[in-house]
């Protein structure tokens, strides 16, 4: 078999010209930002230790292994690069780990998660859901102390879509529609 003459010049070209790079580098891929803030409705933050934060702006990037809060008057949207998407209510602190790995710290989360190869898990102390599918979960988290007490309180809505509820050595399978309320009550615990 012989190649037509059209394919033989356009062979000739490619060996005849090659393709100079700039200085012998090859350019580095643009890395996509796990998360992107789309909506923001007052100040929202980001922190590599949890310490030092800075202001992120709407288009802005959210990069794995940050810790993001909202202020007391501001609620944040995220869209990840997988299409999921991550809203922040208002005081929420929370903890964007591995890619679909999110920590509530305290707040409130909502998320809408595509199907991944990666499951979508919201963690908090008192437990975790997590999603194969997609699905719709609305999670609150709440730490209330007295003088004698720390509570904390974590609600999980779980809207649409399959889930595994964990809690402690506890593990359910859930369909949604279903409400979840974990409470853990460490009584003469101090914060």
């Amino acid at each position: 078999w012989r190649a037509p003459a059209v394919v033989e010049r356009i062979v000739e070209k490619i060996v005849e010209k090659p393709v100079a790079m700039n200085s012998g580098q090859v350019p580095e891929p643009r890395k996509r930002p796990m998360a992107r803030l789309e909506i923001a409705t007052g100040a929202v933050q980001v922190s590599r230790d949890g310490t030092d934060w800075t202001d992120v702006e709407v288009g802005g990037g959210c990069e794995m292994d940050t810790w993001v809060r909202c202020s007391p008057r501001a609620m944040a949207e995220f869209t990840l690069s997988d299409d999921s998407v991550v809203r922040l209510d208002a005081g929420t602190r929370c903890f964007f780990g591995k890619f679909r790995q999110f920590a509530l710290d305290g707040g409130r989360l909502y998320a809408r998660a595509v199907a991944g190869r990666v499951n979508f898990t919201v963690t908090t102390v008192n437990g975790a859901v997590s999603f194969a599918q997609p699905g719709i979960v609305d999670v609150v988290h709440d730490v209330v102390s007295g003088n004698s007490f720390v509570e904390t309180a974590t609600e999980i809505l779980v809207l649409e879509g399959a889930a595994k509820i964990r809690s402690g050595t506890s593990i359910a399978d859930v369909g949604g529609p279903a409400r979840i309320l974990i409470v853990d009550d460490k009584a003469g615990a101090s914060q």
